[in-house]
């Protein structure tokens, strides 16, 4: 059981992203992504900014997801009866779950949200807009409202910073 709801937001991220990782569809040879490879970047990038949308950008229990899947990594706590196919899918996950965790730190390090509200409110109104996009991408014919709705919520921070 996980004690934390962020540490569950995030092993919630991974489980999802493990799993579209492995999924190359059916247009896509059915080998295993690369560690390093485009699609797993794409993945992993979504995911970091959905725990960023989870956790408000809060930096702190950003860095708590990081460091307990680092040490989860690390521990390696398997059963015994765990296989060596198991023990690989273990280490994936626990990587995985690190460079979501680690990618999600780099944004808002990035965005210079770690202390600045207005950058942690525009970074927070990025990353949803990324992940509506994205979902309304996979809809054929879909209008293009999340992009008016980004601009609204960019406009919004701008009046309640100038006082507006």
């Amino acid at each position: 059981m996980i004690a934390h709801p962020h540490l569950a937001t995030l092993y919630s991220c991974t489980l999802n992203c493990v799993l579209y990782e492995k999924d190359s569809g059916p247009q896509e040879a059915a080998s295993e992504p690369s560690e390093s490879s485009p699609e797993d970047r794409t993945w992993r990038e979504y995911y970091a900014h959905h725990l960023i949308t989870q956790l408000s950008a809060d930096f702190a229990q950003l860095t708590e997801c990081a460091e307990w899947a680092r040490q989860e990594h690390d521990q390696g706590d398997l059963p015994v009866e765990t296989t060596a196919s198991e023990s690989v899918e273990a280490e994936r996950f626990w990587r995985c779950a690190m460079d979501i965790a680690n990618t999600a730190i780099a944004f808002v390090e990035q965005a210079g949200a770690v202390t600045d509200d207005k950058a942690r409110r525009v970074l927070l109104a990025g990353s949803h807009h990324i992940q509506i996009s994205n979902a309304v991408a996979a809809v054929p014919g879909a209008p293009s409202q999340p992009a008016v709705d980004f601009v609204d919520e960019l406009n919004r921070v701008e009046r309640e910073e100038s006082g507006d």
